[in-house]
């Protein structure tokens, strides 16, 4: 028999090393571990922000068991343990960031898939499978959907809603008297980020607490937060809202541009942590921008135009002035080779896209 226990605790280690050796990488999100030894496998990560723990066993005596540990590491809460039936997982469909599956539980793969989200990760017997984004949805990255503020998505998933997929705060917003409570919101990578006055709703004439928020596009997750030492301001009269602040923020693949604060140069930063990746220096005061083919069109107020290299902060070419052109609002957009500015006289300006700045 202690043979026999013995034999059992070391294929616990092996399995638990051999996920460690798969390299488990937890971004955020909910993690989904079954079994004791799968939640034990990513114990380093039980308190990194931006992430919800959830362990499934099959037995009472293995859910005490767990939350003890659990508690001991006082990290409950944050990190939780369930029972359930050894066969159907208890979540919703494409709901799941990561699925860690330990050695004494066996779930299906189609279980297993059915309640990860897109670009969800499982682990299964030390091997990773990453669930593809389906084709039939699309993703939501600039202001108006893309460059060319056509606001349509290409989305064939879509239709009357018939469930609850998350609920997330603020559950009140602050007035309707003011500025609204969201600003702007884009999507990409499975994420959804949203600029947000996180104040009390208690007092609309308090100051904005303006943040940049990251959620899990499919759960709702905050995954990070990041603030913004000023914005909008709150008593602007029943939404009467300067329509460009809606167009600083723009999220592609793996990357978020913002301003992030009033006259802040235009950033780059992770999608996944918020860390900042680069600054686009010289650009304090942007009004707008718009992302097209790998570069970023901003436009400063007195008709003036950059563009910069958005992978790398590369400045394509300087300030230029749009000629005959004045502030702009609204703009610009992108279609093919031209780009469009809109000035506040109403006359539409066009310059070509690429490296050489020409009207």
């Amino acid at each position: 028999m202690k043979r026999m226990i013995a034999v059992f605790a070391s294929l616990s280690v092996m399995w638990c090393a051999a996920i460690r050796a798969a390299e488990v990488e937890v971004e955020g999100g909910l993690i989904v571990c079954i079994g004791a030894e799968a939640l034990e496998s990513v114990a380093d990560d039980w308190k990194k922000p931006g992430c919800i723990f959830h362990c499934l066993e099959t037995t009472d005596d293995g859910v005490s068991s767990v939350r003890e540990e659990i508690q001991a590491a006082g990290c409950y809460g944050k990190v939780s343990v369930a029972r359930f039936d050894g066969e159907h997982l208890p979540y919703l469909n494409n709901l799941v960031n990561l699925v860690v599956v330990g050695s004494s539980i066996e779930v299906s793969d189609s279980e297993v898939q059915r309640v990860l989200a897109p670009y969800g990760v499982a682990m299964v017997n030390g091997e990773k499978f990453t669930k593809p984004y389906p084709k039939e949805m699309d993703e939501w990255p600039q202001y108006l959907h893309g460059a060319d503020n056509n606001c349509v998505a290409r989305d064939t998933v879509v239709g009357p809603p018939r469930h609850v997929q998350w609920i997330s705060g603020p559950a009140w917003t602050r007035a309707h008297i003011g500025a609204a409570t969201i600003s702007s919101m884009v999507s990409s990578g499975g994420r959804l980020f949203t600029i947000e006055d996180t104040e009390t709703a208690e007092n609309p004439l308090l100051p904005a607490k303006w943040k940049l928020v990251a959620r899990g596009a499919f759960n709702g997750i905050v995954l990070w937060t990041r603030e913004y030492p000023d914005w909008e301001q709150v008593t602007v009269y029943i939404k009467d809202y300067h329509a460009q602040m809606q167009r600083r923020l723009v999220a592609m693949g793996d990357t978020v541009y913002c301003t992030p604060g009033l006259r802040a140069p235009l950033t780059a930063l992770d999608a996944a942590t918020g860390k900042a990746l680069r600054h686009y220096e010289g650009t304090e005061g942007t009004q707008e921008f718009v992302l097209h083919d790998g570069r970023l069109y901003i436009l400063y107020d007195r008709g003036l135009m950059a563009c910069f290299n958005a992978s790398d902060g590369t400045e394509i070419y300087p300030r230029k002035r749009v000629a005959g052109g004045t502030g702009f609002t609204a703009s610009p957009w992108a279609v093919g080779d031209r780009i469009y500015c809109l000035d506040e006289n109403g006359v539409t300006h066009v310059v070509k896209a690429g490296d050489e700045f020409e009207l």
